[in-house]
């Protein structure tokens, strides 16, 4: 999933994962980071700002908005089947 930054008052809280990487290997992962995917500063509802994934705008046209779930993980439970058996 691809996070598109929106103005002020816009757009809507989305449950990340936070992880401590050192700056070496928030160098190396940068390295290797495929375009349309970028590191960008990203606001926690603590108001802290730390390094979190974007993609650029144009990266989302006709991509389905996922964002009414809250997270990747929600997107992906509501999206499979429901099993019968």
């Amino acid at each position: 999933p691809g996070l598109v930054r929106r103005g002020p008052g816009a757009g809507a809280p989305i449950v990340g994962e936070l992880f401590r990487v050192s700056p070496a290997g928030l160098g190396r992962f940068l390295a290797a980071l495929p375009a349309p995917m970028a590191l960008t500063s990203v606001e926690l509802s603590d108001g802290r700002a730390v390094v979190g994934f974007s993609c650029t705008h144009d990266a989302v046209d006709g991509a389905t908005d996922i964002t009414e779930f809250g997270s990747w993980v929600a997107y992906l439970a509501a999206s499979r089947p429901v099993s019968t058996s």
